[in-house]
């Protein structure tokens, strides 16, 4: 019986990397550290933020990636009361070239159509020795700190060799099944969290790099959100 187990293991793998993408579901979550919230107004809306629940799906081939947000019906949106989806990243129809090393989001900014462009930096993770299963798949434990406050915990597959993952996030040696980003202050832990839940694997899946837009690379993009902040504060808050 092991003999044959192993044996569909084997060519389970053989057929996933002779394929070219994957198909990978994610379900997000917010956990809001509420416990320690003293108002109580904000202590129910973020009770209620946890119950929600939104889905995206990532495309990758060993060079090029999409990553949106996908429609899904579920029961977290018929719950009732105040909530909040906070999601991190850089938004819209995502995409990453990782063998040229850039990336291109595709976003509506105030009525106009935009195609982000920025570099794909390389990511300073550190592998730890810890180990899980998720949805049948071993993974390894991976950390990485992106700045004073923020630090960020994958689980990734080595067998499955396409080093991508969910929004921003790749160079690990395998795909993410699972990143969480966990940001600290001095009263509160708030994790932002992406859970697999569904893996494919054909080589019929699309990978369509955006066209649609005026092109600004991410440094002009942020100035130009700077630049519209202060025209808001100067026009509605300094009146």
């Amino acid at each position: 019986m092991k003999t044959t187990l192993s044996i569909i293991y084997l060519l389970f793998f053989t057929t996933i990397f002779c394929q070219e993408k994957l198909k990978i579901e994610y379900e997000f979550r917010n956990e809001f550290d509420f416990e320690k919230t003293t108002n109580q107004i904000s202590r129910e809306i973020y009770k209620n933020s946890n119950d929600n629940r939104l889905y995206f799906e990532l495309i990758t081939s060993k060079n090029e990636s999409t990553f949106n947000k996908i429609d899904r019906v579920d029961n977290s949106q018929n719950k009732s009361g105040t909530s909040i989806s906070f999601v991190s990243g850089p938004g819209g129809f995502y995409y990453k070239n990782l063998k040229e090393k850039y990336s291109l989001s595709e976003i509506n900014y105030n009525n106009k159509n935009l195609l982000i462009y920025d570099s794909i930096k390389q990511m300073k993770w550190i592998i730890k020795k810890e180990y899980t299963k998720i949805l049948g798949f071993d993974v390894k434990k991976a950390t990485l700190q992106e700045s004073e406050n923020t630090f960020i915990e994958a689980w990734y597959a080595p067998k499955l060799e396409f080093k991508n993952g969910p929004t921003n996030y790749d160079g690990l040696p395998g795909v993410i099944l699972k990143l969480t980003m966990i940001n600290k202050d001095w009263s509160q832990e708030n994790k932002q969290i992406y859970s697999a839940i569904k893996v494919n694997v054909s080589d019929r899946f699309k990978i369509s790099k955006p066209t649609k837009g005026k092109q600004l690379n991410q440094n002009d993009f942020e100035k130009m959100i700077q630049e519209d902040n202060i025209d808001f504060n100067e026009t509605f808050l300094q009146k």
